[in-house]
């Protein structure tokens, strides 16, 4: 009886058990089941997340090719810059900009000045224009100053870098017929540089400062004050006669 009796509490035991251990698993099962339908609900959240974040994305991309598309039209290229405020420069000085033998724009491409200016069949000017507010418009600094070591040009012949002095000097030293005057501008601000020998002189060497300060050299002309303007076009107006 007693074996008997040991032997119902085991297996009484043994039930109780396994009964909790299915509860346990059933806990678990349950457990997973809740686990489950957060992930849903956290996928299903991420996905309206995404969603919005490709929404965001793709308004922001919108508002970028809006941005461009507004710059494009609003900034000012070199092209824009010629057309706008240095050929009619040079056609209130008296040079006509319809005439090509006597305003020569570049073509495409090509290495050479963005506008030559004959008279009488001689190239008396030879410009390079960048945009307003170009890094390489690297001279005629407020106060007068001029960054250090511009216009040296490479063993390979070419300047470094944005360096526009250095672009009008390479164009100054390579043209078969070399111009009366350089000049590099921005359309507001014209560095005029009337000693070409000098200017075109050791090109493998950067521009003295004490270069820029003899006004025999170099002369600039800020079209934005009335005795610059008066002055700039005095000046192209003699270079006529």
């Amino acid at each position: 009886m007693e074996a008997m009796f040991f032997e119902i509490q085991r297996r009484i035991n043994m039930i109780k058990m396994i009964d909790n251990i299915c509860r346990n698993i059933d806990n678990i099962r349950t457990n997973t089941n809740n686990i489950c339908r957060n992930i849903d609900n956290i996928r299903t959240n991420t996905n309206n997340i995404c969603r919005n974040i490709d929404n965001i994305r793709t308004n922001t991309n919108n508002i970028r090719r809006n941005i461009d598309t507004l710059i494009d039209i609003l900034s000012i290229s070199e092209v824009d810059t010629q057309a706008i405020l240095v050929e009619p420069i040079l056609s209130f000085a008296g040079f006509d900009v319809n005439n090509v033998f006597e305003v020569k724009r570049s073509k495409s491409g090509k290495q050479n000045f963005d506008l030559k200016v004959y008279k009488g069949g001689n190239l008396l000017i030879g410009i390079e224009v960048k945009r307003v507010g170009s890094d390489e418009f690297n001279i005629c600094k407020e106060g007068g100053v001029v960054d250090k070591g511009i216009g040296k040009l490479n063993k390979n012949g070419k300047e470094n870098g944005k360096d526009g002095v250095g672009q009008l000097r390479r164009y100054t030293r390579d043209s078969e017929s070399k111009p009366r005057v350089a000049i590099l501008t921005n359309g507001v601000k014209w560095g005029v540089f009337k000693d070409v020998e000098a200017f075109i002189e050791n090109p493998q060497k950067p521009l003295s400062p004490y270069f820029f300060i003899s006004s025999s050299n170099f002369e600039c002309f800020d079209i934005e004050n009335m005795g610059d303007f008066k002055g700039l076009i005095k000046f192209l107006r003699e270079l006529i006669f």
